[in-house]
């Protein structure tokens, strides 16, 4: 696996911890969310959270964590140090003291505590949440919670079979169908506002022959660079768009 998720793994047995550590180890990449390793399978909590020797793997260890009714806003950092993009965390937060070099990817507006942080740990890399990403994200596509878990899974090297550019780092919601030298992409702008800009889609060394829209029944112009097609499109607010693509 290039990735791992925890999505709110509170329960974490110390066999799977040791593997978790084994895996990252060896070039493995993890992402955590809140609460991560609370306790172990007998319910008996960690005295050290996250527990079962997981605080080295992620470079912290967690003071305190607190149910939340309101969301809380985390502030992501580029590389250089300034603001990149806010997003909202919901339910829990977790205080976090960190040790040795570990990098602080994003913190609570707040109160500047750090809220996604990121570990090297051997070959590889520990991503540790101190929200958590999947329920911050569900219900909400609006909710940049997704750009996170998407910016994480692409720096592990997953790369996505088709995906949205925009000028304003839009999303759109993406699938892709092949079969018998066929393609269908279904775009979907869950959004209440229109979107513009262009889908890649990784045609692995095959070579297109037509794009269409079948939904409006037109050809569409496209352009093609070694496995990577790119459209533009543009999909008003709540709508969707499906692509035919011929080789």
């Amino acid at each position: 696996y290039k990735i791992i998720f925890l999505p709110f793994q509170i329960v974490m047995r110390r066999e799977i911890a040791d593997k978790l550590k084994e895996y990252v180890r060896g070039g493995g990449f993890v992402v955590a969310d809140a609460r991560t390793a609370t306790i172990d399978e007998l319910d008996f909590a960690y005295k050290i959270s996250p527990g079962a020797g997981l605080d080295q793997l992620f470079g912290a260890d967690r003071t305190d964590w607190s149910a939340c009714k309101e969301d809380s806003k985390i502030i992501m950092k580029n590389s250089d140090g300034n603001n990149s993009y806010e997003f909202e965390g919901k339910y829990f937060r977790d205080q976090l003291h960190i040790s040795g070099k570990v990098k602080i990817l994003g913190r609570f507006s707040d109160s500047n505590y750090p809220a996604i942080i990121e570990n090297q740990f051997g070959k590889g890399t520990a991503i540790l949440s101190a929200v958590p990403l999947g329920a911050s994200y569900y219900d909400r596509p609006g909710n940049p919670a997704k750009r996170l878990i998407i910016s994480l899974a692409e720096k592990a090297g997953v790369l996505p079979s088709a995906k949205f550019i925009s000028d304003g780092n839009e999303s759109l919601d993406i699938k892709v169908h092949s079969t018998g030298g066929k393609m269908v992409v279904y775009a979907l702008n869950p959004g209440d506002s229109s979107k513009k800009g262009i889908i890649r889609i990784n045609l692995e060394n095959q070579k297109a022959g037509n794009v269409r829209d079948i939904i409006l029944n037109r050809d569409l112009h496209f352009e093609q660079h070694g496995s990577y097609l790119s459209v533009p499109v543009e999909i008003n607010k709540n709508d969707v768009m499906v692509l035919l693509l011929e080789m």
